[in-house]
């Protein structure tokens, strides 16, 4: 579910308004989101290592034990906001396959659904007469590569499978964590330079992305319960001139059934030209 560990919010929010101003134009209406309340516990097994709230772990060590949980729920609610007041929430399925339904209010508001392999994006404004931007066909110019190269990121943010890629070597220290939601937590702590951001990205993004992230660091603190699952996570984005960008995500509804529809055909486009 973390490709946000290579990826820093200044460049993962710019697909949402985050750095720019406002759209004209109807941003439609949302596919449709349910997420049903309760969560089902799952049993920690003696075998497995539970967070300790001292010392120090390898952050894909860390990765690695939080994909076995979050395998283990399949779907979450997460609620993310930044310190520029863009806000995120997002409901997942994971599993063979991401899927996901993700709603950004920023400057702009966007909508982003991923449903059996394919991505739509709904940019916040009308493209010849539709709401909504279908993203798995072939780049028909520079601004829908773009687009594409920013989606397959988001994807691998939410994939599971992904989480380690990047974070080995790399050292997370633990403290006691607070209470989040009733839940004890343990809390684990790393940062990333900007060349082991860059170092992270998929190879194909980083002649786009890779100038960004120079001078950029991010500091991350993961808040688990006993099972390794995420609670709370704050993500500290520093970029070279020093301004800083926090953005704070809370996961819950863990296990609950998530309803996440594709938008209607006729609302869909799949160029900007």
């Amino acid at each position: 579910m973390r490709a946000r560990h290579a990826l820093p919010v200044v460049l993962l929010l710019a697909l949402t308004g985050c750095q720019g101003g406002g759209s004209s134009g109807s941003a439609g209406s949302s596919a449709p989101l349910v997420v049903a309340t309760g969560s089902p516990t799952v049993p920690l097994g003696d075998a497995k290592p539970r967070p300790t709230t001292a010392g120090t772990l390898d952050a894909s060590q860390l990765a690695s034990r939080e994909r076995e949980a979050i395998l283990a729920r399949r779907t979450v609610r997460i609620d993310a906001r930044t310190s520029t007041g863009v806000s995120t929430t997002s409901v997942l399925r994971v599993g063979t396959q991401v899927e996901a339904s993700v709603t950004t209010k920023g400057a702009v508001t966007t909508r982003i659904v991923i449903l059996k392999g394919v991505p739509y994006l709904n940019p916040g404004k009308v493209v010849h007469g539709k709401h909504w931007l279908r993203l798995d066909g072939p780049a028909a110019d520079a601004t829908m590569d773009s687009l594409k190269v920013q989606l397959d990121l988001i994807q691998r943010q939410f994939d599971p499978e992904v989480m380690v890629d990047g974070l080995r070597g790399i050292q997370a220290t633990a403290k006691p964590g607070p209470t989040v939601d009733g839940v004890p937590t343990v809390a684990y702590t790393y940062r990333l330079t900007d060349r082991q951001l860059v170092a992270a990205l998929p190879a194909a993004a980083r002649a786009k992305l890779g100038p960004g992230l120079t001078g950029v660091t991010t500091v991350t603190t993961e808040y688990l319960d006993a099972a390794w699952l995420p609670h709370r996570e704050v993500q500290v984005t520093t970029t070279a001139s020093g301004r800083r960008t926090t953005v704070t995500r809370t996961f819950t509804r863990w296990g609950s059934p998530v309803v996440i529809t594709a938008p209607p055909a006729s609302d869909v486009t799949t160029s900007l030209s």
